[in-house]
């Protein structure tokens, strides 16, 4: 055999094997992409997984807290519900225990304050009666008072729908009283918030617990009671203190008494 078929067929040789070897370097080559990026595929398909609860966590979390928002309003107008009721309740209760106590000839009229005793440096609440709201007429000087027996105040102005009182316990008002068992006269001195004070002669007998009247529209009312008793066995005279029975703070309503 000479040269040339040696060459030929070394040739042809390495052509089969070219030919036959190609298809699988392809198909190697396809795997060995496909396994490289099998993992790229596997992370993105997990990322829209998570992406995709991410997104509907976040529109649950919305839907719950608009829901607890309309629960809060809801539970917001109940309860001023049950606040009204029990207020209403608490007056028609007052209402009751007011008329009940009135005498048939007495000229009484019942009205609710407009303003706190706290919220007036001067003493004076105002109440809601006037001259065009009420049966009976109400004057300048008419007496205030609370459960019927207790005095509050006076009747400093009235107008078309409403009046002022001025209380009695207002700062520096004088006001004439009846102390003790003894109804000693003496004149006391506002101290504000149903307080009260008032000075005797040291000689006088006042306990802790002494009531303190008013006399007005010729009948007495009770002011206060005797809450301390201070004496100076240098001094001419001791000084009470007194305070009101009722809680200006919570005082709702007055009856005010026509003459």
């Amino acid at each position: 055999m000479n040269k040339r078929s040696i060459f030929w067929i070394i040739g042809i040789g390495l052509g089969l094997w070219w030919l036959f070897s190609w298809p699988a370097i392809h198909v190697l080559g396809v795997k060995t992409a496909i396994a490289t990026a099998r993992p790229f595929w596997a992370i993105s398909a997990t990322g829209t997984r998570i992406g995709g609860g991410l997104i509907g966590f976040f529109k649950s979390q919305k839907a719950l807290n608009e829901e607890n928002r309309r629960l809060r309003q809801e539970l917001d107008v109940l309860q001023s519900a049950v606040l009204d009721r029990e207020r209403l309740k608490q007056d028609n209760q007052a209402l009751r225990e007011i008329f009940n106590r009135r005498q048939p000839e007495e000229k009484i009229t019942v009205g609710r304050l407009l303003t706190r005793p706290e919220q007036s440096p001067l003493g004076m609440v105002l109440v809601d009666v006037g001259q065009d709201n009420v049966s009976h007429s109400v004057a300048v000087d008419d007496l205030a008072t609370s459960h019927g027996t207790v005095a509050i105040g006076r009747v400093a102005a009235v107008s078309a729908k409403t009046l002022k009182v001025e209380l009695y316990s207002a700062v520096g008002r004088k006001i004439n009283v009846l102390v003790g068992s003894e109804r000693l006269p003496v004149e006391a001195s506002g101290r504000s918030g149903g307080n009260f004070s008032a000075s005797l002669p040291r000689d006088l007998v006042i306990k802790v617990g002494d009531v303190v009247n008013l006399m007005a529209q010729g009948q007495e009312y009770l002011l206060g009671v005797v809450r301390v008793v201070e004496r100076d066995p240098a001094a001419a005279f001791q000084t009470i203190l007194f305070r009101s029975p009722v809680n200006l703070e919570f005082l709702s309503w007055l009856e005010i008494h026509g003459s």
